[in-house]
């Protein structure tokens, strides 16, 4: 009960860190481009969720938890360089890339758990 209680709060703070940094990115992009970041998560997640589900009927719970929280941890840790050579890929690209990811990412983090 205790583990569970404190995997259930580093999933909480893990997103109450990430989501300033997601909506700061977003207003400095600019208010005209939200449209687009809400568009490109509805298709994310469209796109994810039947993987999702198929996954979550194949393996069992345990190596689905694994697994799904792996991915994220790696996907964010991806992201570090990315904002370094933020010259070179563009920002309003990363900031799109990284809104889409937070969103998804809140959606299947909590809903894993």
């Amino acid at each position: 009960m205790g583990l569970a209680a404190l995997a259930f709060f580093c999933v909480l703070a893990a997103y109450y860190v990430i989501r300033p940094v997601r909506d700061q990115l977003a207003g400095a992009t600019g208010s005209v481009a939200l449209p687009w970041f809400f568009a490109g998560t509805f298709v994310a997640t469209l796109a994810i969720a039947p993987v999702f589900g198929w996954l979550s009927a194949r393996f069992p719970r345990r190596a689905l938890l694994g697994w799904s929280y792996g991915f994220f941890i790696a996907c964010l840790v991806a992201f570090v360089p990315l904002f370094a050579a933020q010259d070179r890929i563009g920002a309003r690209a990363l900031v799109i890339g990284f809104f889409i990811w937070v969103s998804v990412f809140t959606l299947f983090v909590v809903s894993v758990f």
